[in-house]
């Protein structure tokens, strides 16, 4: 059980911080501010993995579950990370729709859609950086 608490916590925290600085960057490139108050940017970044922590925090317990549940079972190491990315990405674009449907907004509109991407496809790649101790 520790080894997949572990594991999920380092998934889920470089997901985060991968998924932060793509979507700054992705405003900073796609829609520079010409007044923007460049020195607050430090701020700004650490309001946004502090949001995004607590949003994805359910995301992540789903995430520990099957990790937890698939490191006992009798499957390869293949397949298991492959579960694990597709539960992953899954439970970040549920919870993302469920943000999105609340504020009455749709998830492929233009700006959702980039959230969801910068946050959705870290996640796969931590899964495979990093590696699930049997």
């Amino acid at each position: 059980m520790a080894a997949s608490l572990y594991y999920t916590i380092k998934v889920w925290l470089t997901s985060i911080i991968i998924g932060t600085f793509a979507l700054w960057s992705t405003m900073i490139i796609f829609s520079p501010a010409k007044d923007a108050p460049w020195g607050e940017l430090p701020l700004f970044l650490l309001l946004t993995l502090v949001i995004a922590a607590l949003i994805s925090f359910p995301a992540s317990m789903v995430f520990f579950v099957a990790t937890y549940l698939l490191k006992s079972k009798d499957i390869t190491p293949l397949l298991s990370m492959i579960v694990i990315s597709l539960i992953a990405v899954t439970a970040c674009f549920i919870t993302f729709a469920l943000i999105a449907r609340s504020d009455h907004n749709s998830v492929y509109e233009r700006g959702n859609f980039t959230l969801i991407l910068c946050y959705s496809l870290p996640i796969p790649l931590c899964v495979w950086l990093y590696r699930l101790e049997v």
